[in-house]
């Protein structure tokens, strides 16, 4: 049993992970889905709005467990706290949160210029495991006029011959409506493995400026009552 949930951990890490985001609209009513797919696709996590925000696992095209992504429980929550607090205890913490905001904002700029370097080899790395897949849209477009949707679908017709193999547009004009329908597909594999080998360097490098930064401000503190004696 482990050597098969190790092998299925390998798997996981050296097969890239699938994103798809799609959405389309149909007489002015949009859907959106964001799906993650791993082991090839045999897994799918997906998060769907028709109206109202849902969540899928699935096992290939089935899905497996499903439920609703409601707001009900934060109105509860958000009615709840505007019960119990009143308009002068609103007012305190609006005060400390102002005068807290520039002591945070300085932190962050001390703590942004001090790990910079690693956070941007961070994402140059990560950009390397991300793979552009396909690009697939299937649309009517149209802008109100003639004049302006024939300029716009030249501009597409043009950039088309430049895209290649993994963008695929099949758009039709309408020249007498401003109207936008369809459905329009987006396709990013990434490779696991990978992003959590630069995680862990991104880490340990941050790690290592905090702890020499760390050792500075503990040597510092000490040298100063020496300095106030002498």
């Amino acid at each position: 049993v482990f050597i098969i949930l190790a092998a299925l951990l390998l798997l996981l890490f050296a097969i890239p992970i699938r994103i798809r985001l799609s959405g389309q609209v149909v007489d002015t009513n949009p859907e959106f889905d964001c799906s993650v797919g791993m082991l090839l696709g045999a897994i799918w996590v997906k998060v769907i709005y028709a109206g109202a925000l849902q969540w899928q696992i699935c096992l290939g095209r089935w899905a497996v467990v499903s439920g609703q992504i409601g707001a009900e429980d934060d109105k509860e929550k958000q009615e709840e706290q505007t019960q119990e607090h009143g308009p002068e205890e609103k007012s305190v913490e609006a005060e400390k949160e102002k005068k807290g905001l520039l002591e945070q904002f300085s932190e962050l700029r001390a703590h942004y210029t001090r790990f910079k370097a690693p956070v941007i080899r961070y994402l140059k790395r990560i950009s390397k495991a991300v793979w552009f897949r396909k690009f697939k849209a299937d649309c009517v477009v149209g802008t109100g006029t003639p004049e302006s949707t024939g300029r716009l679908m030249g501009m597409v017709y043009a950039a088309e011959g430049g895209l290649g193999k993994r963008v695929a547009l099949r758009i039709v004009p309408d020249f007498t409506r401003s109207v936008f329908s369809g459905r329009v597909q987006i396709d990013v594999w990434f490779w696991l493995g990978f992003l959590v080998l630069a995680a862990l360097l991104a880490a340990l490098e941050i790690g290592t400026r905090f702890g020499l930064w760390y050792l500075q401000q503990k040597i510092n503190k000490l040298r100063q009552p020496k300095a106030q004696t002498v």
